[in-house]
């Protein structure tokens, strides 16, 4: 098996699972946005099987984590005023903000308690860690968008270690969950990264320079060292957009390979049943990352 179809099984299994679990608790009207990737919760899965574990052990673990994530993307829309989601109205929009931010405390509390019943105590005290560094996270996006390296990993990342982390513990295996962290943290940093990318051709080819100064792009693109050629309105006349497009592309590709490389440098630390899923295991930040763009048209 290879990859993509493992996600694709792996997927439908974490999508029927979530709409049970809404159901269950009676937050039908709260369901995660159809058509999400769910990367998170095959993630978990992804590590625990590799660990020599079964889907049920991890499948509530990576509920928790996308109903989490889920949370976190509707109070992210409110933040930045986005009236889309995957090109439809955003969960505000639809419903309003007060049943919105409401929707997202009792996905936040569902998540917990999930962790709780299955894992203990312990597995949700490192989950709520994660949580406050996500809304940390958030906090500095808003306040110093500038730290793009340091937001993303607070805002973004460290939702993917978790996910990774859960797969560990899901088996009881505490001595592994720094490990399993780490390679999840590498995953959702060159996610995100990939994400900001999209994001960043499409400002340029709609030469939309008041995008281009906000906090947020400044910062990726800064990241990216490629701000006084874009900040220069004669290299933008010089270059053309498809030739920044390209240097900004170029550069961006070479950061996704740092962090596709550290992930598997902690994937490659994990005791696995064996070598299908070592392969697996490093095939996945690839994956995450081609999702990603062919999703934003660059792939």
């Amino acid at each position: 098996m290879d990859i993509l179809e493992y996600y694709e099984s792996r997927k439908k299994l974490v999508d029927e699972a979530v709409l049970k679990t809404l159901k269950e608790e009676g937050l039908e009207d709260f369901e995660t946005p159809k058509g999400g990737k769910r990367l998170r919760g095959v993630l978990a899965i992804l590590v625990c099987e590799a660990l020599g574990g079964k889907v049920e052990n991890v499948l509530p673990g990576a509920v928790a984590i996308e109903l989490a994530h889920s949370a976190s993307l509707d109070v992210d829309d409110i933040i930045d005023f986005d009236i889309l989601r995957r090109g439809k109205p955003a969960e505000w929009v639809r419903k309003g903000i007060t049943k919105t931010v409401l929707g997202s405390h009792a996905l936040v509390a569902t998540a917990m308690d999930i962790v709780k019943r299955h894992y203990g105590v312990d597995a949700l005290e490192m989950v709520i860690d994660v949580y406050k560094k996500m809304v940390k996270g958030e906090i500095m996006d808003v306040v110093h968008g500038s730290l793009y390296e340091s937001v993303i990993m607070s805002k973004t990342a460290v939702l993917y270690g978790a996910s990774a982390m859960l797969g560990a513990l899901a088996l009881k295996k505490r001595e592994l969950k720094d490990t399993a962290y780490y390679y999840g943290l590498y995953t959702g940093m060159a996610f995100q990264i990939a994400d900001d990318i999209v994001d960043t051709i499409k400002i340029i080819e709609e030469l939309d320079l008041k995008k281009l100064m906000e906090p947020s792009v400044s910062a990726f693109i800064a990241f990216l060292g490629i701000e006084t050629v874009l900040k220069n309105p004669l290299n933008m006349l010089m270059r053309g957009v498809k030739g920044i497009e390209e240097q900004a592309k170029e550069v961006a590709m070479k950061k996704l390979d740092e962090y596709i490389n550290k992930a598997q440098v902690y994937a490659n630390q994990l005791p696995v049943v064996n070598e299908e899923y070592r392969k697996l295991l490093n095939d996945y930040p690839a994956l995450a990352v081609s999702l990603m763009l062919k999703e934003g048209g660059l792939k």
